[in-house]
């Protein structure tokens, strides 16, 4: 060992006066998912509600649409306006686009690529259509979301309050 010397560790000092941190998790609590079943949610997330054909969740989807890893810090009611009303706000990152072709054909979906030879819209179920520029006629952005409306309408009250359970809270830890 050197034998010059130095500073000892900050492990080495009892601070008997100071007490632990306070933890910075707070526990949520979101009286419109009392009774909401986290499990159910994610099977209608992939099937019923089909939702991962645009977005991604918990590393499961296809990014077409916004990610949707961040709504465990978002409130309830714009979370459900999202889905009751797709086109209140559109995400800058997910405008959907209309391509229209020479041979009087279109496709849509969200621009996720651009060269000087062809462009690339991802369209709902991650499907990539690679156009040539020189096959398109014009892109305009669209003035609705791809998202489309009335999901709510397909979802039963409890499909709807199990779907937001899924969407706003983390998974539960399984009992021991």
């Amino acid at each position: 060992r050197d034998q010059r010397e130095r500073a000892p560790s900050t492990r080495r000092f009892l601070l008997p006066f100071a007490k632990p941190a306070v933890s910075d998790v707070v526990e949520r609590s979101i009286p419109e998912l009392a009774g909401g079943n986290w499990h159910n949610g994610a099977a209608l997330f992939k099937g019923k509600a089909a939702c991962f054909t645009c977005h991604v969740m918990r590393a499961e989807g296809f990014a077409v649409g916004p990610d949707l890893n961040n709504l465990v810090h978002r409130d309830y009611a714009s979370v459900l306006r999202d889905i009751v009303e797709p086109n209140a706000v559109i995400n800058p990152d997910a405008v959907g686009y209309v391509a229209t072709l020479k041979n009087g054909g279109s496709a849509v979906g969200t621009r996720t690529g651009e060269n000087e030879e062809e462009l690339t819209l991802t369209q709902p179920g991650g499907q990539a259509a690679k156009l040539a520029k020189k096959d398109i006629v014009k892109v305009e952005p669209m003035a609705v979301s791809l998202m489309p409306t009335g999901i709510d309408k397909t979802l039963s009250k409890d499909e709807l309050r199990d779907l937001m359970t899924f969407l706003l809270t983390e998974e539960p830890k399984a009992a021991k």
